[in-house]
């Protein structure tokens, strides 16, 4: 039996609009301030970084930094979460393994803040 195998195509950099929020390719100088708040008021950073091996930061410029990494990144591919009626960001999500040779798009880590969470 021979399949007829075609590799998956990766997500391209660009605006990605859903139902409720629109996922927009990060940018540290468009997202940082309003992500760094969404993970970091009111102690939010203790519970949403418990289980992930980043943060919580130190400081906004600590944030910053490691935001332009991930921006950087090409796999992963990171996306911040952006609600459509406030069009505030709300938190992260990323894609990796986006190559031939794994011939998949897997969703990575879901990063969002204290704000109610829909299914999206």
């Amino acid at each position: 039996m021979s399949l007829d195998w075609t590799p998956a195509r990766l997500p391209p950099r660009k605006t990605h609009v859903g139902a409720t929020v629109r996922l927009e390719p990060l940018d540290p100088g468009r997202h940082a301030q309003a992500l760094y708040a969404a993970s970091h008021d009111d102690g939010a950073g203790e519970q949403l970084f418990r289980h992930l091996s980043y943060g919580p930061f130190a400081d906004l410029d600590d944030f910053n930094a490691w935001l332009a990494e991930r921006a950087a990144s090409t796999d992963p591919l990171f996306f911040a979460i952006v609600d459509r009626d406030s069009g505030s960001p709300q938190g992260m999500a990323s894609f990796l393994r986006m190559g031939s040779a794994t011939s998949g798009l897997l969703p990575r880590s879901s990063a969002r803040g204290r704000r109610p969470r829909r299914s999206t």
